[in-house]
């Protein structure tokens, strides 16, 4: 009987040793972020319980973000140099009224990216600046 309950917490124990990590790793890639409307802000929505308890506190500066701060949406481009490949790789950014830049996403496809612009910025009634086609004729 002995011999069944330390196999079975053997098992749990490799179990865990194996999906730790793993769910420590997802945590950390894992970000899905919301511009929430109705309460007038862009935040992770990890922090959606304690939204209103973080939202003045230094620390999530970057994390909770009123959308009246938003003043523009940009969209850059960057080469990525991978082991076996290189690829543009395209972001949306959004620059806030204190000149900061908030990443929202990070895309291989320009023209999804700017489709996804565009329709951003409609919502919030500001200005893409889409500086891929800068870079585009003038360094590539």
């Amino acid at each position: 009987n002995w011999d069944m309950i330390w196999d079975f917490l053997g098992q749990i124990i490799s179990s865990l040793i194996f999906l730790a990590p793993a769910g420590i790793l997802f945590y950390f890639l894992y970000k899905s972020y919301i511009f929430d409307f109705q309460n007038g802000y862009f935040y992770d929505t990890r922090l959606t319980k304690k939204l209103f308890e973080f939202l003045h506190q230094e620390k999530y500066k970057d994390k909770i973000i009123p959308i009246s701060e938003i003043h523009g949406l940009q969209i850059i481009s960057e080469w990525v140099h991978g082991k076996n490949t290189s690829y543009t790789s395209y972001e949306l950014n959004m620059i806030l009224k204190d000149s900061r830049r908030v990443n929202i996403i990070d895309h291989g496809n320009i023209e999804e990216i700017r489709k996804n612009a565009d329709e951003l910025a409609s919502k919030l009634w500001v200005k893409v600046y889409d500086i891929t086609q800068f870079y585009t004729e003038n360094f590539y």
